[in-house]
This record gives structure tokens, C-alpha cells and sequence, in this order.
């Protein structure tokens, strides 16, 4: 990981090019705040930044309070954003997420995995060919977009499409589970 940021306040990551992490580019976690705990030290910013072949380019875990993703490149990562939070126990979920106008391509399984994270916004990107698995065992459905036991989520102006399809599987650009709006 070339990042590892636990129970960090107004941290700004900017204009760094990232290539070749095998984990993680960045990984971002609230540390395990518990129920009652505050976090008024200001949003994780991150900005202007390149990701190219990372297995996950941004990974945000365990309640990772309010976490903005602007204007950044993600090129052919295995996964561009996950959001993976445990949610059990004393640990929540995350609160609040802002991806926006940001470029994803030829990302190689999911561009962005928001599984129970809370509240996100998804606006104004490009996404142009996901699901491009060039192994010889290819992703059975590539999905854009998979958006699993989240609330008040919102995906909005954004570009899906496919130039480059290297398959006759079905690529799904959102795919939305147990959603609360």
C-alpha cells in the first residue's frame, strides 16, 4: 500500500501517480470509531491524482467518516474505489462519500463498490470499458457499479460506455441490492 491513512482529519491527497500497488493505492480508515465518538476534523480529500494498475486503486474502510474524490484518472486498476465496511458490532459504516469527475478506464473488474457504506454520491464521471478481463478465466458479469445495503445514494450524470468490448458477456453498468432512498 503506498498510502495507509488510520483516523486521519482533513487529510488532502494530491497530484501523485500511483501505478502498480498490488493491494492498495490508497487505503483510507476511520479507525474503528464507535457509536458516540465524533469526527469533526474535516473531509479526506482526494484529488488530481493518477491510479494505473493497482489492484484496488482506493480502498475505504471501517468507518471512514466523509471521504470526497475529485478529479482524478483511474487507468485498467483491478477495482478503481471499494468501499468494503464490516459493519458488525461496535464498528459502523461509513457516513458520507463524493466521487465526481473523475475518468475510470479499462478498468479490469469493478470501477466502484460502494458495499454498505452509507450515504454516497456517485456524479459526473466517465466510465469507459469496465469488465476488461483480458485472462484466459473472464469476469462472468462485469458490472460497472455494484451498489449493495446502502441509504440515500445517489448516481447522477455520469457517462457509461463501452468502446473497447472484448467479450460477448453482459457488462452491467449499475447494479443496485437492498438500496434505501
Amino acid at each position: 500500500t503506498a498510502i495507509s491513512a488510520v483516523n486521519c482529519h482533513f487529510l488532502v491527497i494530491t497530484t501523485n501517480r500511483f501505478s502498480g500497488w498490488y493491494d492498495n493505492a490508497v487505503y483510507l480508515t476511520g479507525g474503528n470509531i464507535t457509536p458516540g465518538q465524533e469526527d469533526d476534523g474535516g473531509p479526506s480529500i482526494i484529488t488530481d491524482n493518477y491510479f494505473e494498475y493497482n489492484g484496488t486503486a482506493i480502498s475505504l474502510k471501517r468507518r471512514n467518516r466523509h471521504c470526497i474524490i475529485v478529479g482524478n484518472f483511474f487507468g485498467r486498476n483491478y477495482v478503481d474505489i471499494g468501499c468494503y465496511e464490516v459493519g458488525a458490532g461496535e464498528i459502523q459504516p461509513g457516513d458520507r462519500l463524493t466521487v465526481s469527475s473523475n475518468e475510470f478506464i479499462g478498468t479490469v473488474s469493478r470501477v466502484f463498490e460502494p458495499k454498505g457504506y452509507g450515504e454516497y454520491t456517485f456524479s459526473n464521471n466517465t466510465v469507459r470499458d469496465w469488465g476488461y478481463d483480458l485472462s484466459e478465466v473472464a469476469i462472468a458479469q462485469p458490472n460497472a457499479i455494484i451498489a449493495s445495503g446502502n441509504r440515500n445514494s445517489i448516481i447522477s450524470g455520469n457517462i457509461f460506455e463501452m468502446r473497447d468490448r472484448l467479450s460477448t458477456v453482459a457488462h452491467v453498468a449499475i447494479l443496485r441490492q437492498n438500496i434505501t432512498i
